[in-house]
């Protein structure tokens, strides 16, 4: 069997370390490549069971499945492989060897598969970096031969985790290949003059497409034009002498959320953690039992206020009809006493989107905000919530293949925020509103919430 591998692809083959990151453009082979890697090791290796994955299993069968049929075919051993095509699963016969593509829409699934050797990765900017722990998680025990990533991607953003954990703290167990178009020589002219055309009009598509450099989310439509991952999260500890706010939105498709915040002094919001619970688990009485172990765990003797969206205190409450939202959630949290702070009315999008988008603008003395890392439900609803021609969340919805349940995938933390920002500095909020004031040159905050200490 004879294997053809861009020259650039040279070192990556014969590399064992444990991460091989390949960053490129459009057309760099990437995808080839890792094929190519693979094929060689489960053919000439033994005891392997290698992990191919995309955020979604749908998206497999016409990308790294067909992927790896062509190339079976195109080296002459497609017989020497059985293949469960309804799994997408292939059997390399002589060494019993396997290749299982698998999508990350089904954890419970991939946590079955023992024995994982090795992962690849494929359009890994889909993925979260908790998905990806998990993978981590499955890839451990004594094996024959080493054990990789290979992670393959094209570098939309330079938010994106994929930058931080592998190129801002760069480390010995890691390859870093950097690719581009110019680098396959395979390629036809045709091919190159098309890519060149589809992006030429756009600088951003042209840096990652093109060029393979880092590029940015396409900005002019995000809700939060001010939000920088890289300026708004940090490591945000919990502070004892603070109070805690709880922030709802009225929510339970793709979760039911509650960011946990708390207001300094100086009049810096913190995002200490963030709560997001699926289905089956999408309830009062559990999300109750999750954040009363929050405050366990911190052992926090102050007070808790709840906020969050106003909707909720009607008799058409999605989570538990007939019924009001928040008495239900501070009845689960009786033992901590909470006092509800829920407007009469949610704050208009618009203005309270602008008053938020000051705020991430401001980094000296006033209102500022800062998320704990930790937080990335969080920080991708920051990150991702787009607005509609009007300036609104955009409430566009997406369906899931599985169970066919329509719903927004982002907006929600974004909304529970707003909630929570225009109710600790409501005052403050309003004289925005008349143009008053601009949150730069706040100085307090209303009186009442000053106060931190039960006793």
């Amino acid at each position: 069997m004879e294997i053809k591998v861009n020259k650039v692809y040279s070192q990556a083959l014969t590399s064992q370390k444990r991460y091989l990151v390949l960053k490129g453009g459009a057309g760099s082979g990437k995808s080839i490549f890792a094929v190519q890697k693979l094929i060689l090791r489960v053919t000439s290796e033994k005891k392997h069971r290698i992990l191919c994955v995309r955020k979604v299993a749908t998206t497999l069968r016409n990308s790294i499945y067909q992927l790896v049929i062509d190339k079976l075919i195109e080296y002459e051993i497609y017989s020497e492989f059985t293949i469960n095509k309804s799994e997408m699963r292939f059997t390399h016969n002589p060494t019993g060897n396997e290749l299982i593509l698998h999508g990350m829409d089904d954890q419970e699934k991939i946590k079955s598969i023992a024995g994982i050797t090795s992962v690849w990765c494929e359009e890994a900017t889909e993925l979260d970096e908790l998905d990806f722990n998990q993978l981590e998680l499955r890839v451990r025990g004594e094996t024959s031969t080493y054990k990789q990533f290979i992670i393959t991607f094209n570098p939309i953003s330079e938010q994106h985790w994929l930058k931080k954990r592998f190129f801002d703290n760069q480390d010995s167990e890691t390859y870093i290949l950097n690719t581009t178009y110019q680098d396959n020589s395979f390629l036809d002219k045709d091919y190159i003059h098309h890519l060149q055309e589809r992006v030429k009009a756009n600088p951003n598509l042209y840096k990652v497409y093109v060029l393979g450099e880092w590029g940015k989310v396409d900005f002019g439509g995000e809700f939060l034009k001010s939000w920088s991952t890289i300026k708004h999260t940090s490591i945000v500890a919990y502070d004892p002498s603070l109070a805690i706010w709880l922030s709802f939105d009225e929510n339970v498709n793709p979760y039911f959320p509650c960011g946990i915040f708390q207001v300094s002094d100086e009049n810096e919001i913190r995002m200490i953690d963030c709560i997001a619970l699926k289905n089956p688990d999408n309830t009062t009485k559990a999300m109750g039992r999750a954040i009363l172990a929050k405050l366990r765990q911190w052992r926090h003797t102050g007070f808790v206020y709840v906020c969050g969206d106003s909707t909720s205190q009607k008799d058409d409450v999605k989570q538990e009809k007939g019924f009001d939202l928040f008495r239900l959630l501070i009845n689960e949290l009786d033992e901590v006493k909470p006092i509800r702070r829920v407007a009469k009315s949610n704050p208009n999008v618009r203005p309270s989107a602008d008053f938020f988008n000051a705020i991430l603008d401001y980094n000296e003395q006033g209102i500022s905000f800062v998320a704990d890392e930790s937080c990335r439900v969080a920080i991708l609803d920051f990150e991702n919530t787009k607005e509609d021609k009007n300036g609104k969340v955009d409430k566009k919805t997406i369906t899931d293949p599985v169970t066919k349940v329509s719903y927004q995938p982002y907006g929600h933390i974004v909304d529970l925020t707003r909630y929570l920002i225009t109710t600790v500095f409501s005052s403050q909020y309003s004289k925005f509103q008349t143009g008053l004031i601009k949150p730069f040159t706040i100085v307090g905050r209303d009186a009442e919430y000053k106060s931190t200490s039960r006793f």
